[in-house]
């Protein structure tokens, strides 16, 4: 998933994460107004934990959102000291006595309009098509880049009226340049049979001359699909080799997924001593997801003898490092 900073014409901007060519993640939403969206987006839409600030008014909502409205729990404070409206809201509305209708704010001393969600959803769509248009022009002068995201526009109807014929035209000329992301999702849509006939052996090949480029989406692909095919035995081999020797030369990460590769037996034949052995040095580096390895070993008996305390003390141990990542974050 891309971070991407964006600014428009008309003074709206976005920075945040973006997945096929549209708002997807945590991000950032200012419009021309100065009324900032910061929160979760789901396919460019405000969904998820989410605050609100129009900055003419100080005028806040911070809670749920769903399809950009205010929905679930949230609070709406109206300016600096104002009233309070905290509970639950539906489709934009606070339920109860609410005495002033939030689907429409009231207007700024200077006459300003605030935007409600419903037209800050309207703005998100029309980045879409700014967005849409940028991408159609790399895409005429041949960029791999642009004919893929322009790909992606047309397949989930982005700012354009959804073609999945089209979307497979532009993916098959992204891919004759090699470009990996257009390799996979052409990959998808071969294996799903979306806007071709399914072609379980043409998906296959597309997965593994994208992961020659190391593509993570591709590999994963592969070996939750494919692992049987000989190619994908011998990518998980190769990965296996990876984590060995970073993890000799004390990598954490490497150490756990060494763990995990002898616990499930990837790329290695499975050995529940040896996979105890790694997650013990990653857990020793502060590893929770090790941590978390060892309690299953000691719950299941798996390279250890069962031991219900030792799996009570890995699981507490886990979580505390866990809470200890969050706290990091202001979480």
């Amino acid at each position: 998933m891309a971070i991407e900073k964006l600014k428009f014409d008309d003074g709206t901007s976005y920075e945040g994460e973006v997945e096929n060519g549209v708002f997807h993640g945590k991000g950032k939403f200012t419009n021309e107004y100065d009324a900032v969206y910061e929160g979760d987006f789901v396919k460019g839409k405000m969904t998820g934990k989410g605050k609100i600030t129009y900055a003419a008014t100080d005028f806040v909502y911070e809670g749920d959102f769903v399809d950009g409205k205010y929905h679930g729990k949230g609070k709406f404070t109206y300016g600096d000291g104002g009233m309070v409206e905290e509970g639950n809201w539906n489709n934009g509305k606070f339920i109860g006595d609410s005495p002033i209708d939030t689907d429409t704010p009231p207007e700024t001393e200077s006459g300003t309009k605030l935007l409600t969600t419903d037209e800050i959803e309207n703005l998100l769509n029309d980045v879409n098509a700014r967005n849409m248009e940028g991408y159609r022009k790399s895409a005429e002068q041949g960029d791999a880049e642009g004919q893929y995201e322009v790909a992606l526009c047309y397949m989930n109807g982005n700012g354009v009226e959804k073609d999945c014929s089209k979307a497979i035209e532009l993916l098959l000329k992204s891919t004759a340049q090699k470009y990996a992301p257009a390799m996979f999702y052409l990959g998808k849509c071969y294996e799903e049979g979306t806007g071709v006939e399914v072609n379980i052996a043409k998906a296959l090949e597309l997965y593994l001359k994208a992961s020659e480029q190391n593509h993570e989406q591709s590999i994963i692909r592969l070996k939750e699909n494919f692992a049987n095919e000989p190619a994908v035995i011998e990518i998980v081999r190769k990965e296996f080799e990876r984590y060995r020797q970073n993890a000799e030369q004390g990598n954490t990460y490497a150490q756990y997924a060494l763990a995990i590769c002898y616990y499930k037996g990837k790329g290695v034949k499975q050995d529940y001593a040896k996979a105890v052995e790694w997650a013990l040095k990653a857990a020793e580096q502060d590893s929770s997801d090790a941590m978390m390895l060892l309690c299953d070993c000691y719950k299941y008996g798996h390279g250890v003898e069962k031991d219900e305390t030792k799996s009570k003390e890995w699981e507490e141990k886990s979580e505390e490092k866990f809470k200890e990542f969050l706290a990091d974050f202001g979480l």
